[in-house]
């Protein structure tokens, strides 16, 4: 069976490297957001990033 770090490699094998780094900060900007009620303040507070920087890494993801 994969691990779910392994079935992520796996699906990423052969994307751009800026592919794979964007998805992955797009997952982690949605995980923290969840886990966060949506508050985008203390969603930067668990990614340990300023919240101005988190809003224009989104908007640059193209998350709203």
């Amino acid at each position: 069976a994969l691990t779910p770090i392994t079935a992520t490699i796996e699906a990423e094998v052969g994307m751009p490297l800026r592919e794979v780094v964007e998805r992955s900060q797009r997952d982690a900007i949605h995980q923290a957001l969840a886990a966060s009620q949506g508050n985008w303040a203390a969603a930067a507070r668990l990614l340990c990033v300023d919240a101005s920087n988190l809003h224009k890494l989104a908007r640059r993801l193209g998350i709203s």
